[in-house]
């Protein structure tokens, strides 16, 4: 922030010659060319507040970061003197998790995005599947997976990080194709069954998705169409790989089927070309995770938001107007549920246990103790043996975590996204009156004399 100019350069050289002939200590003085201006020199004594501001904020410098953090408790708060000098892309804001659980209250903390964990609510999903590693100091500890978008389970059967099978796939496609940010990507993989236009029946797929500003319909109106006719009507071109696929992308395949001594099933090799097809697996990446959390629990006989509205009622988790609030439940008790659902094709099993839950009333302190015995039996691999108890050692909120809860339509998240905004609002308005205040400290002070050519004759 740049500070308040005083007096111009201009001003200072015409002042040079008298200056040097008088003598004013501890006063503010200006010169009768300067005073008609009305900028004044403020006195360099202990008492200026431009000093002080000064030496206060030689005591916030920006911080380098080393360590990615997942207690709310642990993580630097950015003060509201601090925020100053960082732009407001490097830092975000999170929620107590554990205190939002308990009484539903919004306690939120200024962090710097690159010290804030990235797990989330699909982090069992890619964490039981992907390969480990051991992450450095300044990675994610909590993260310990490398997507493979090319995955494929020993069978054949099962694709990419959240295992799809060709069926999934398919619906994955169709996805793509009806959202306009993606639709190009996969239009060589696809025809229709009456032969129509792909893009043709794309667009009409969007219409019945999206509404016309582009927002994402509700998951009852997009339940609804997947048995429409649009939607049956596009269908994968059997070989369209042969002809999209490099020849790098025809090797792996090739080394994959001799592994297992089995063909791949085109769907399989049609899957693979996305990750040539796309601009980068990171793009791919961002839209399978949308299509996780918005489009694959279509149809299924038990959702997410289902699940987890049945665990909110048995754990009597409302908000204030006595609706069940599933977002005070923990992270990982959701993400369990997404994960049952990607892995078993239903979410009956755990619709059926959220149902059951109220004997964990009988004793709230050991909750998240209980709460896990039961959503482990929803986990399959990795995530169950230990995603769950990774993920459980989180206790903050993130905005993408928010986004996340208003996807998938849980009970609760669009106003805990509007109460989390108005929060925000707040703390970011103590940082512009903070700053307010900076400058004002700046600004000339009142008690500054203010001398005219008259009053340098009384002082001879």
């Amino acid at each position: 922030m740049s500070k308040a100019k005083i007096i111009t350069s201009a001003g200072i050289i015409a002042a040079g010659s008298l200056l040097s002939s008088i003598k004013t200590p501890n006063l503010g003085f200006v010169l009768p060319s300067i005073a008609k201006s009305g900028l004044a020199i403020i006195p360099n004594d202990a008492s200026n507040p431009d000093e002080q501001s000064l030496d206060t904020t030689k005591n916030f410098l920006k911080r380098k970061t080393n360590k990615v953090y997942h207690r709310f408790e642990e993580i630097p708060e950015i003060s509201d003197k601090e925020a100053a000098l960082y732009p407001r892309e490097e830092y975000t804001y999170i929620i107590n998790a554990d205190k939002y659980q308990k009484d539903g209250t919004i306690e939120l903390k200024r962090v710097l995005k690159k010290e804030l964990t990235q797990a989330n609510a699909l982090s069992l999903m890619y964490r039981s599947e992907c390969a480990d590693y051991t992450p450095d100091t300044h990675e994610d500890q909590l993260v310990k997976y490398e997507v493979d978008l090319k995955l494929i389970n020993p069978t054949g059967k099962y694709k990419g990080p959240s295992q799809m099978n060709d069926t999934g796939i398919l619906l994955f496609v169709k996805y793509l194709a009806a959202n306009p940010e993606t639709r190009k990507y996969v239009l060589p993989l696809l025809k229709t069954k009456d032969g129509t236009k792909v893009e043709t029946v794309a667009k009409e797929l969007e219409q019945k998705f999206f509404t016309a500003d582009g927002k994402i319909r509700n998951m009852d109106e997009r339940d609804a169409v997947i048995s429409s006719p649009v939607y049956k009507n596009l269908i994968l071109k059997d070989h369209a790989w042969k002809t999209l696929a490099s020849r790098k992308l025809k090797r792996f395949i090739a080394q994959e089927e001799i592994k297992r001594h089995k063909h791949l099933s085109n769907t399989t090799k049609n899957y693979l070309c996305l990750t040539e097809l796309f601009p980068s697996e990171q793009a791919l990446q961002n839209s399978l995770e949308e299509y996780n959390l918005a489009f694959f629990p279509l149809a299924r006989p038990g959702k997410p938001k289902a699940i987890m509205e049945s665990l909110a009622k048995s754990l009597n988790l409302k908000d204030k107007e006595g609706n069940p609030d599933a977002t005070r439940l923990p992270t990982f008790t959701i993400a369990a549920a997404l994960s049952h659902i990607n892995w078993k094709g239903n979410g009956l099993k755990a619709l059926f246990d959220a149902k059951r839950s109220e004997r964990f009333m009988r004793n709230h302190n050991k909750l998240h103790q209980k709460l896990r015995i039961i959503v482990k039996a929803w986990v399959n691999g990795k995530g169950k043996t230990n995603g769950v108890d990774e993920l459980a050692k989180l206790n903050i909120i993130t905005p993408d975590i928010i986004s996340q809860y208003q996807k998938i339509e849980l009970p609760g998240a669009e106003k805990l996204a509007q109460n989390y905004q108005k929060e925000v609002i707040k703390a970011e308005q103590k940082v512009l009156n903070m700053q307010k205040l900076t400058v004002q400290a700046k600004a000339p002070s009142p008690k500054t004399l203010i001398l005219s050519a008259k009053d340098f004759s009384k002082t001879r």
